[in-house]
């Protein structure tokens, strides 16, 4: 009886899972190369959330929303999800350099929106209307706030 022995290197300091490419960072690596097409540079950082550096995101198909294992943290342009299909906004960073849209998709609540926006705010046409007062109730707004 022959015994075969197989080796695999592991990179001192990382997790297995990780050495083996494998794990909620691979699962986050993979839907962005799928779903985030429109920005060349991001970061995971070390809690799992994602920063986006100078590029924008732009998707059109969100229908089912953010996986649970996505959480944006920073946005350095544009965070755009208009006519997305997207019913919620977990999973959105927390805060948006540039511009922050979700027109026309099938929100409800604003529980997820960024906590800062520093350029405009566009929120109308979902399936619920949000006032001005209820969307700065969120979100430290630098621009203005499009609203229904």
């Amino acid at each position: 009886m022959k015994l075969v022995r197989e080796h695999i290197e592991f990179e001192r300091g990382l997790e297995p899972k990780d050495a083996l490419k494998i794990g909620r960072k691979e699962l986050i690596e993979k839907w962005l190369k799928k779903y985030a097409n429109n920005f060349p540079f991001y970061d995971i950082n070390d809690d799992l959330t994602i920063n986006i550096g100078s590029g924008d995101f732009i998707s059109d198909d969100l229908s089912k929303g953010f996986p649970d294992y996505i959480q944006f943290k920073f946005c350095g342009g544009y965070f755009d999800l208009d006519d997305s299909k997207i019913p919620s906004l977990r999973g959105c960073p927390e805060i948006v350099k540039g511009y922050f849209s979700c027109q026309s998709n099938d929100i409800i609540s604003l529980e997820g929106m960024p906590k800062e926006i520093k350029g405009e705010c566009y929120i109308m046409r979902n399936k619920k209307s949000f006032s001005e007062k209820e969307i700065r109730g969120y979100s430290k707004i630098g621009g203005t706030i499009e609203t229904d």
